[in-house]
């Protein structure tokens, strides 16, 4: 979950991450919220790992409820499957003090500005934020799974920095992987980057 928490109040988002692994290669990606088929991720080619996302609102579930989230992963023979464990989030009467978007801004940064990534190559992600509610945290994401959290401790500066390096040999064979950043302001608003998509040579 990102932003990670236990609770969601009306307005606030989270984005939900599946991360999936078989020998025998996956042929679908699911998220279930309460049972029920929340996003499907079909997956082309026989590649042994896959991800998928999904954002929950806490505006389409009964405040006091809790809903149970969990992902599935079916592989290529049609005879394998798993299921990840299962995450609870309470459902909390909103707030308008907390939650939601972010009232801030979010640029990241390529070193260096390649649109493509060879075997052994590497590349600096660099998310600058700025929120004049002050920031709690500025992350970098991967596919949709976090790669980097800067946590700002009780300072909550209005404007902060997170880099880290992603490393082509971390992760599949081709294909591509998308870059945004994220800022979590200090009463829980989420603003996102633009997302940058890398080739994977």
């Amino acid at each position: 979950l990102s932003p990670y928490s236990t609770s969601l109040a009306s307005g606030q988002t989270t984005t939900v991450t599946a991360t999936a692994y078989d020998p025998d290669g996956v042929a679908t990606v699911y998220i279930y919220v309460n049972g029920a088929v929340a996003q499907t991720c079909p997956q082309s080619g026989t590649n042994a790992n896959a991800t998928c996302s999904v954002a929950l609102n806490g505006s389409n579930y009964s405040a006091g409820t809790t809903i149970a989230v969990y992902g599935r992963e079916v592989d290529r023979t049609g005879t394998g499957a798993a299921n990840s464990a299962t995450q609870n989030l309470a459902i909390s009467t909103s707030s308008s003090s907390s939650g939601g978007s972010g009232t801030g801004t979010v640029a990241i940064y390529l070193t260096p500005n390649v649109a493509s990534l060879g075997a052994g190559g590497s590349l600096v992600v660099t998310v600058n934020g700025y929120d004049p509610a002050g920031l709690a945290y500025v992350n970098i994401f991967v596919n949709g799974t976090q790669l980097q959290s800067c946590p700002q401790g009780s300072s909550w500066p209005l404007g902060a920095s997170c880099s880290a390096t992603l490393y082509r040999s971390n992760y599949g064979q081709t294909g591509s992987v998308s870059v945004y950043g994220q800022t979590v302001n200090r009463n829980t608003g989420t603003t996102n980057s633009e997302t940058r998509t890398i080739t994977l040579n």
